[in-house]
């Protein structure tokens, strides 16, 4: 594998910040998401470049990589005109969040040349929340879109774990890294 630098960025309340637009809460007693993506991008692009200086790495070829509601900003921040990054990865991403499947059929991608890896848990669509059950459908569609419009079908992966949304996410994040850094 090429050389990798691995630059992580917290946010302080992923339910705002990682959410392209505001929707209702998952269950009784949440508060709803904010839809704050708009603003995290900025501050998240600020921390790549400062990295990048202080690395000499080169930013195009970077990626964005997120897990869950990080998965959606991810593929979010990819339908962004200017997003500074040359690949994406959605690891076990909120594909159900409401309005997503809109939005991506509109706006992604926004290049031809960038890479997209996706991930789900096999078991993540058979939940018994009505609203998490079309993750599959979403992420399945997803992909093929994104095949059919890419300069070529390999430029977009999606790959099926074993278990379900909290299983085996360190080997995922590795496998994700390693698609990623070999195409980079």
């Amino acid at each position: 594998m090429p050389p990798l630098a691995l630059v992580l960025h917290s946010t302080g309340n992923r339910d705002d910040d990682y959410t392209p637009w505001p929707a209702p809460n998952l269950k009784k007693g949440d508060r709803p998401f904010g839809g704050g993506a708009v603003g995290y991008l900025p501050r998240l692009c600020r921390a790549k470049e400062a990295a990048e200086a202080a690395l000499g790495a080169d930013g195009g070829r970077s990626a964005l990589l997120g897990y869950s509601l990080g998965g959606l900003f991810a593929l979010w921040a990819a339908a962004q005109p200017n997003a500074p990054f040359a690949a994406f990865a959605s690891l076990s991403g909120s594909l159900w969040y409401d309005g997503w499947r809109e939005y991506a059929e509109e706006k992604l991608p926004q290049r031809g040349r960038d890479f997209f890896y996706l991930s789900l848990g096999e078991g993540e669509e058979h939940t018994r929340m009505a609203r998490l059950a079309p993750v599959g459908d979403c992420t399945r569609t997803l992909c093929k879109q994104l095949q059919g419009r890419l300069e070529t079908p390999d430029q977009c992966v999606l790959e099926w774990n074993p278990g379900g949304h909290i299983t085996g996410i360190a080997d995922r994040h590795e496998r994700a890294l390693r698609w990623l850094a070999s195409r980079l």
